[in-house]
């Protein structure tokens, strides 16, 4: 039989103690959910298409009079227009306005983007912050009904809120239920406002990522700091709203954009489900990643609004990975917290059985290990030891790794090694702690 020392070298990194072990299993059910401006309808606040009617109701938009008709009549939505005025601003050169405009784009409409390039800076202005007008006052008893059953999941799972809305539907229902949540902001001090800090984003059992911004999000010119107020800060000099527009999309790329995003990417790829809510996937900063990941065979995305069909028709190409449930978010809530319920149990009872089987697996290795231990030590070993008459360690309390019994000493644990004691010269078979079993001098 072999020397203990050579045991220990073959032994070397075999280590089996279960109470070390890293089961590598994800401990909790990730849930992402994806916000879009339907689920926001619910809560008294206007879509895309109802925002433009009312604008142009307005006296910023005196100077689209020669659009209106058109707009009206084609149901244009915040993006298209925002993109007109931005064309009409470069007169039709980048990308050209017959390409928005089609067969509507007349001579004598040419002649009257002139005059609205003139007064671009007020309709464009004005549009942007009745935009953010539009989204300042949910119906907090609506967002409610409607919010808290979805953050009520926090204590059964981790989920994680990805939404392209500006309004704070969101953050008020959690103010008036107490309920912690993480979006990336902290203050530095008791009574500093709240600054974006991307270290913070990522951690709680609630978070909520907002891609595009808030309307209490504001920054300076330097951009260098984020920070979250409720005051409107409009046309204070110096400051502006931190909010991306539709037809803005570059801006994605921008800080603290590009942090939020790449939360969202890798949050997907994480998910144990992934469920969008009143979005209609026109953002492809949105949608692009998701298209990737359908190559994915695990990959599943349900989609709930009105128009969840023609979503996956048009965007995903009527992919199968994908589920359309066509229904409102009010009409689906219900039913809906009930299925994500029952598939957070399933996950929990595969958990238990895997580390179920890990712990017999571990078990049987350390068995296996020990009895490996028991055939390369011999009792004769053993007993050449005793007749040096060198103290041998017979206490009974050591460790796992070390006892004594009648039949003779009983080794058990990870790196055996034959060890003396340079304190009181005993020699003994331990390695656990690195200490004499006898005297307790730390061992070198």
């Amino acid at each position: 039989m072999g020397s203990a020392r050579a045991i220990q070298k073959n032994l070397k990194g075999q280590s089996c103690n279960i109470d070390s072990r890293k089961i590598k299993l994800n401990g909790n059910y990730n849930l992402v959910i994806i916000l879009g401006a339907g689920a926001s309808k619910p809560l008294g606040l206007p879509t895309s298409k109802e925002i433009v009617k009312k604008f142009l109701e307005t006296q910023n938009a005196e100077n689209l009079s020669d659009f209106k008709d058109l707009i009206i009549k084609e149901e244009w939505d915040v993006e298209k227009l925002l993109r007109l005025i931005q064309h009409v601003r470069l007169l039709g050169v980048d990308p050209p306005l017959d390409t928005l405009l089609g067969k509507n784009y007349t001579k004598s409409l040419k002649k009257k983007t002139i005059q609205l390039n003139k007064n671009f800076n007020s309709v464009y202005d004005g549009l942007l912050e009745f935009i953010r007008n539009a989204c300042l006052k949910p119906d907090i008893e609506k967002a409610e009904q409607l919010y808290k059953p979805l953050l009520e999941l926090r204590k059964e799972a981790m989920v994680k809120i990805f939404t392209t809305n500006y309004d704070t539907a969101i953050e008020d229902v959690c103010k008036r239920s107490r309920i912690e949540y993480k979006d990336g902001f902290a203050s530095d001090t008791f009574d500093d406002y709240p600054k974006f800090r991307s270290e913070t984003l990522g951690t709680g059992n609630l978070q909520l990522y907002k891609l595009h911004g808030s309307v209490n999000w504001w920054t300076d010119e330097s951009r260098r700091d984020v920070f979250r107020l409720s005051l409107n800060l409009n046309g204070i000099e110096g400051l502006r709203t931190m909010i991306i527009y539709p037809a803005e999309i570059e801006r994605a790329f921008n800080y603290p954009y590009n942090i939020l995003q790449s939360h969202y990417i890798l949050s997907l790829m994480q998910a144990n489900r992934i469920i969008a809510i009143g979005h209609r996937f026109g953002d492809i900063n949105v949608s692009s990643p998701i298209k990737a990941l359908l190559e994915v065979p695990e990959f599943r995305l349900t989609i709930v609004s009105d128009s969840a069909d023609e979503t996956k028709n048009d965007v995903f190409n009527s992919h199968s990975n994908i589920q359309s449930v066509p229904k409102k978010v009010e009409d689906w809530i219900t039913e809906g917290i009930k299925e994500i319920k029952k598939d957070i149990k399933s996950f929990e009872s595969e958990r238990e059985k895997k580390i179920a089987e890990s712990k017999i697996r571990a078990e049987k290795e350390r068995a296996e290990l020990e009895a490996r231990i028991r055939s390369e030590i011999s009792q004769s070993s053993l007993s050449s030891l005793i007749t040096t008459g060198a103290p041998i360690w017979t206490g009974t309390s050591v460790s796992p790794y070390l006892t004594s019994t009648t039949s003779g000493i009983v080794i058990r644990g990870e790196a055996i090694g034959e060890r003396v004691c340079p304190n009181c010269q005993c020699r003994f078979y331990f390695s656990h702690d690195n200490k004499c079993p006898n005297c307790g001098k730390e061992l070198s």
